[in-house]
């Protein structure tokens, strides 16, 4: 009886012990926040500290906002291990921007502090465009990479759709591209390598982005890039070709321009673009009207040179601006350029590489990179309008990628409205 009665007090004793071991399975209490915040902002401060020798911090106020943005992404990744959420669990802070379309809004979650940012957009009025909308919740929620936006949730209401995505506080390479004027060649270098390799996941999951643009180069907290705005993407397998418009004018492939059968190869068009973008600070295709746009497009002039302009990145460009898609730059061919020979595409991938520049914010909450200029003065970003024609009927249909990870999402329907305001 003795022998009982003590194997049941150390059986109880043990289960005492592991219901208590392990709290970040058991308790979500704001204490074990806390405590799981402070331990992962400790791990990611240590890391950081450990490659200060070898990271380019010039002085201690930079090294002082590196520190203050992993410990943003600390908490944001504790965050998000708290759900699901509902729509009602979060409340409008600030205006944004106009997306493509809908509007986004910096979005805080009631119930843990955390800071999103949230697109709102109106049920589809054609079938197209629900297709679209679906594709691109399928597309966000089954590819993930360091160079891709994440969105966390998704919700239903009978007259919108909304997407809560990580609320990315530098701003875009659009307007931190107008506040500088133009981009050195290193710092070009830089954003370039990382959204190489953020299109390079994407094509190898038969995604073409089709709005690769400045305004969709989003910077995080540490100023990493991450492609964002899938709503106009296109599954395209090997092989497989369409002929939809689809894109912003002044970063349409001359292919979609003329209305024939085009791939992957569009989105190289569109980084070529950029990368004139950034080395002149000033639009390669910019005109009063689309037909100008256009006929400069299918020119095939010639790249202006300019003395910012080395040999190497002029010549990049030349490659990936071809008329003829099957004579222009492949993604393996752009990270074997000359421009790029210097580059350590593992340290790339690893996000080793420190940014070249570094959001400074006051708060998680600072929306000061997101320009009082862009978001009340509209006629700077018209000409960076999407089009979009989709004329196919067929788009992604029976679609489905290989992997199904589990899913932060959760999808509500007539989710209550009255808690969501400004």
């Amino acid at each position: 009886m003795i022998d009982f009665f003590q194997l049941l007090f150390i059986a109880a004793a043990e289960f005492v012990r592991m219901l208590f071991t392990d709290l970040e399975c058991v308790f979500y209490d704001e204490t074990h926040y806390i405590s799981v915040e402070k331990s992962v902002a400790v791990e990611e401060k240590k890391e950081i500290i450990n490659k200060r020798s070898s990271a380019r911090l010039s002085d201690s106020s930079h090294y002082n906002c590196v520190e203050k943005s992993v410990a943003v992404e600390a908490k944001k990744e504790v965050i998000n291990r708290r759900t699901p959420a509902r729509l009602s669990d979060f409340v409008k802070l600030k205006f944004l921007e106009n997306g493509t379309f809908g509007e986004v809004y910096q979005v805080k979650n009631k119930l843990h502090g955390g800071i999103f940012a949230l697109k709102e957009i109106h049920h589809p009025n054609n079938q197209v465009g629900e297709r679209h909308l679906k594709d691109e919740i399928r597309v966000l929620l089954n590819l993930k990479s360091q160079f891709l936006y994440e969105m966390f949730h998704y919700f239903k209401t009978e007259a919108k759709v909304y997407y809560v995505f990580e609320y990315l506080t530098g701003g875009d390479l659009h307007a931190h591209l107008h506040r500088s004027g133009q981009l050195s060649e290193e710092d070009t270098r830089f954003y370039l390598a990382e959204v190489t390799l953020g299109l390079e996941f994407l094509h190898s999951h038969d995604v073409v982005h089709r709005d690769l643009k400045p305004e969709n180069l989003m910077l995080d907290a540490q100023g990493h890039v991450k492609i964002i705005d899938l709503g106009s993407c296109k599954i395209l397998r090997k092989g497989e070709k369409t002929n939809s418009l689809c894109g912003t004018r002044m970063y349409l492939a001359p292919e979609v321009v003329s209305r024939k059968l085009y791939d992957h190869a569009v989105d190289l068009w569109a980084l070529g673009v950029a990368m004139f973008e950034f080395l002149t600070g000033r639009p390669l295709f910019a005109a009063n009207t689309d037909a100008i746009i256009d006929q400069k497009i299918l020119s095939g002039k010639k790249l202006p040179r300019s003395r910012f302009i080395s040999a190497n990145a002029y010549s990049l460009m030349e490659k990936l601006l071809k008329l003829c898609p099957l004579q222009r730059a492949t993604l393996p061919d752009v990270k074997q350029s000359a421009f790029f020979q210097t580059t350590n595409w593992e340290k790339v991938k690893s996000r080793h590489y420190t940014a070249p520049y570094i959001p400074r914010t006051s708060d998680e909450c600072d929306a000061s990179h997101f320009d009082d200029f862009f978001a009340h003065n509209q006629l700077f970003r018209l000409p960076q309008k999407t089009v979009f024609e989709e004329m196919e009927t067929h788009l992604f249909h029976d679609f489905d990628f290989e992997t199904n990870p589990k899913s932060q999402s959760i999808c509500v329907k007539n989710a209550p409205g009255r808690d969501f305001r400004m």
